[in-house]
């Protein structure tokens, strides 16, 4: 087949024509494309740098907090250790001078227990007078006594004949030992010599007590 030449050449004219716009159609867009990101990554850029802002403002917000948690914290370790210091002087003083009110009390007894003493004269006339003289100051001296400790909770406590022997309250003064046959051993109070002293239920002078132990005889050994 022959080929116009015109036609070949009209051919190739349109084809560069549509090569020319294809290309400029693809750099429009991809220059439309870059311009887009440009302008995003600008206001990415913008909503970045209001994001920083913020976050500088709150950063600051919370150094201030963490400051004024600090000095609370500062505080209240100032003000605990300043209750521990007196809670310790407290307690040095309690132990210094708590008994101020009782030795005041107990030199009162010492007094009137002096006076006694003083006033009793055996190389008397009548010895008899002076003893009943003396009886007399002992015995206001006892009750004065008795009265003072009872003020600070101490009181007698007295066992009773057949209470069973406790080693937290009984002082053993007299033991008696007995064989029995059958039963079951035990010790038990049989007579009461001196009272105990309690100071608020709790035993501070042992009640002085004669006891009975008993114990099983000895079985004899057969042969």
């Amino acid at each position: 087949f022959c080929i116009d030449r015109s036609f070949i050449m009209f051919a190739s004219s349109a084809m560069r024509s549509a090569v020319g716009r294809s290309l400029n159609r693809s750099v429009f867009v991809r220059s439309s494309s870059i311009s887009c990101y440009t302008r995003q990554f600008s206001q990415s850029r913008v909503v970045f740098g209001e994001s920083e802002a913020d976050l500088k403002r709150k950063l600051d917000t919370l150094k201030e907090d963490l400051q004024d948690w600090k000095d609370k914290v500062q505080r209240v370790t100032m003000d605990k250790t300043t209750i521990q210091n007196n809670s310790l002087n407290e307690i040095t003083d309690a132990k210094n001078y708590g008994i101020t009110s009782f030795a005041k009390q107990l030199l009162n007894v010492n007094d009137s227990l002096r006076l006694a003493l003083e006033n009793t004269e055996l190389d008397s006339e009548d010895p008899k007078q002076q003893l009943e003289i003396l009886k007399e100051g002992l015995l206001m001296t006892h009750t004065e006594a008795v009265d003072i400790l009872e003020k600070i909770g101490v009181i007698d406590f007295v066992p009773n004949v057949g209470d069973v022997y406790h080693k937290d309250e009984h002082e053993i003064v007299n033991h008696i030992f007995e064989t029995i046959e059958h039963g079951k051993p035990s010790s038990v109070v049989n007579s009461i010599v001196a009272p105990g002293k309690k100071l608020n239920h709790k035993v501070v002078k042992l009640a002085k007590v004669g006891v009975t132990t008993t114990k099983l005889a000895e079985k004899p050994v057969e042969e």
